[in-house]
């Protein structure tokens, strides 16, 4: 919803800045800056107007840099809302604070994405997910001559696993290890194997990005 603008622009200021965000020449902090400028010269200063604004340019960047051929910005949003990352509403100046927090955040885990490979410092993206094991109640029956394999619906729980996915995006790489659970001592040993065995000649350090670091950067 439009208010009065949070701050005023000249005619010359907002064609500055329009050029500016158009070139896209600066990196995704500046650029983000430059546009919610002009978002808040035309009014659009709520704290839920913002993080619409900022939903859909986050969708825009996925798609820019190769992430996804395309997702929707109520996509965004619901992975947002999962992770912590946003609130599902926003209507105190604290609040307010804090979602200014988290999109500085996000921001630097932008830049970070922007960087040219270099294999002195690897980008390394480390996600979990718990999962749960099934096993067949009856035997699948083999396919046949004119007859596909046909498998029964109905299964049985036999426990659950945790996944870790480890990818360095720029480099190729992908590593996925099952451990029986989740638990802090499993996901530091996790990040020493990642150190000590799948990067042990790095010369500088390997920089980590998991799928609640903007969520532990403003917690």
């Amino acid at each position: 919803m439009l208010q009065q603008p949070a701050v005023t622009l000249s005619g010359e200021e907002c064609m500055t800045l329009e050029t500016f965000v158009y070139r896209g020449k600066a990196n995704a902090r500046t650029l983000t800056r430059a546009r919610i400028l002009l978002k808040s010269a035309d009014g659009w200063s709520t704290p839920m107007a913002m993080t619409d604004f900022l939903v859909r340019l986050l969708a825009l960047k996925a798609v820019e840099l190769g992430f996804v051929a395309s997702i929707s910005p109520d996509t965004i949003h619901e992975l947002l809302k999962k992770t912590g990352v946003i609130a599902g509403s926003m209507n105190t100046g604290a609040s307010l604070q804090l979602e200014a927090r988290r999109v500085a955040a996000m921001e630097d885990v932008l830049d970070l994405y922007e960087e040219e490979y270099d294999p002195r410092y690897p980008t390394v993206c480390l996600d979990e997910k718990p999962v749960v094991l099934h096993a067949d109640v009856h035997p699948p029956v083999p396919f046949e001559p004119g007859q596909p394999e046909r498998v029964d619906y109905e299964y049985k729980r036999s426990g659950t696993r945790n996944l870790f996915v480890l990818v360095e995006p720029l480099a190729g790489w992908r590593h996925v290890e099952v451990t029986a659970q989740r638990t802090m001592q499993d996901y530091a040993q996790i990040v020493r194997w990642l150190v000590d065995e799948a990067y042990p000649h790095c010369v500088g350090y390997v920089r980590r990005v998991t799928h609640n670091e903007i969520a532990d950067a403003v917690g």
